[in-house]
């Protein structure tokens, strides 16, 4: 009786909430791209969550203003293993097609670098910023700096996966 009871009341369960930092995000000029993004997800279905930016820079942008995050002419997809923005080309032929592949799908629990030679950078309309990705990974709220074993600290153990080169990067910290 217990069982069923649990079966039957797991996929009422209330979704959950990640938040997600772009960290060290650098086109190949070193221009920055910071933002941050939420995952909601129903316990049990990662992978089917939605995502949502919370805050996004987008080098550029005429005047150095900031898109606003419902800006109509934007497209924002998140998706477990990627992110797609663009911007259609309203300010004198401003436009943006950016793509960020990772690594791996982002996960509640580790970071996951970009696939440098999948994403790309396409800006201002007809090719005058295009720009392949430098460097950058997304990292959950639930990663602490150095925990490359994903036990919720930073100790011994890490310091030698990081010195082994056992973690994403051997020069991350």
């Amino acid at each position: 009786m217990i069982c069923r009871f649990i079966c039957v009341a797991a996929p009422h369960a209330y979704p959950d909430v990640i938040n997600y930092t772009l960290d060290n995000v650098r086109l190949a000029d070193s221009t920055h791209r910071p933002g941050s993004f939420s995952w909601t997800f129903s316990i049990g279905d990662f992978e089917g969550g939605v995502g949502a930016f919370t805050a996004l820079g987008i080098p550029w942008r005429p005047g150095g203003t900031l898109p606003t995050l419902e800006d109509p002419g934007m497209v924002l997809t998140i998706e477990n293993n990627q992110i797609e923005i663009s911007v259609d080309g309203n300010f004198h032929d401003y436009g943006l097609d950016s793509s960020l592949k990772f690594v791996q799908p982002i996960s509640s629990m580790q970071s996951s670098l970009i696939d440098l030679s999948r994403s790309l950078f396409e800006c201002c309309g007809n090719g005058f910023k295009d720009q392949p990705f430098q460097s950058g990974r997304i990292i959950p709220s639930t990663f602490h700096v150095g925990d490359f074993d994903v036990d919720s600290d930073a100790n011994g153990s890490d310091f030698l996966k990081w010195q082994r080169g056992e973690v994403f990067s051997p020069l991350a910290a």
